[in-house]
This record gives structure tokens, sequence and C-alpha cells, in this order.
């Protein structure tokens, strides 16, 4: 397999182009200022891509555990990352007190690309594995 195959043939690799698209869009709307409604629709349009890597973001973790759990796994993960909304939403106001929205948003965006880069960093590659397995509990 050549290495342009294995490169294009990684989902960790796809959610980490997609973060950093995602980090470049933030930074670019908080450093925006004085836009018409026009350059703001576009901003937005770019920003929208950045969360274009949810459906293999929900992919992956179905593809780390067994058939006798992936359905429950699929689920909850999603579930977790609305519930990670609580405590980003309490850190960005504490830091908005002390710091301005602005930098709390550089702050936050900094912190929650790192957690998210080094997680992805973590997990195994899973294209062009066998997935049918039963998860040992």
């Amino acid at each position: 397999m050549s290495k342009r195959s294995q490169i294009t043939r990684s989902r960790r690799l796809t959610v980490v182009v997609w973060l950093i698209i995602s980090a470049i869009s933030a930074v670019c709307y908080l450093r925006t200022t004085g836009i018409t409604p026009g350059q703001f629709t576009w901003l937005a349009l770019f920003m929208g891509f950045g969360a274009g890597y949810w459906p293999i973001f929900v992919t992956i973790p179905a593809e780390q555990f067994g058939t006798n759990i992936r359905a429950t796994v699929t689920t909850t993960v999603p579930n977790f990352i609305r519930a990670s909304l609580i405590p980003i939403n309490a850190a960005f106001a504490a830091l908005s007190a002390g710091h301005g929205m602005i930098t709390a948003g550089y702050i936050l965006m900094a912190v929650l690309t790192a957690i998210a880069l080094f997680s992805v960093s973590q997990l195994k590659e899973t294209f062009h594995t066998d997935l049918n397995y039963v998860e040992e509990l």
C-alpha cells in the first residue's frame, strides 16, 4: 500500500484535519470586527465546515468496541459531548469575568482543541480492521 493510500485511509487524520479547520475558523471569528452581513454568512459557512467531522467522530467510538456494546457506545458518546457543554459554559463564564469574552474564547478554544487532539492521538486506527468481535467485560 502506498504512503498516500495509508494517509487517505485514516479516520484519525480526518478528525485532526477538521479539528484544525475548526480552530482556524474560531480564530477568524474571534478576530473579526465590523463585517457586513454577507461576510458574516461566509464566515459562518467556514465555521460550519469545522463541524463537518461529526459523522466521522460518531463513527469512531462505534468502531472501538465490540458488537455487544457498540450500540450503547454509539448513542452514549454524543450525549457525553452534549453534556460537556455545561462545564464548558461554566468555564467560559468564569474566564469572561476576569479576561473578557474574546480572551476567554481564545483560551477555551486552545484548551479544548488540545484535549481533542490528544484524545484522537490515543485512539487506535480502525480502517480495514475486522469489527465483528464481542467485548469481554
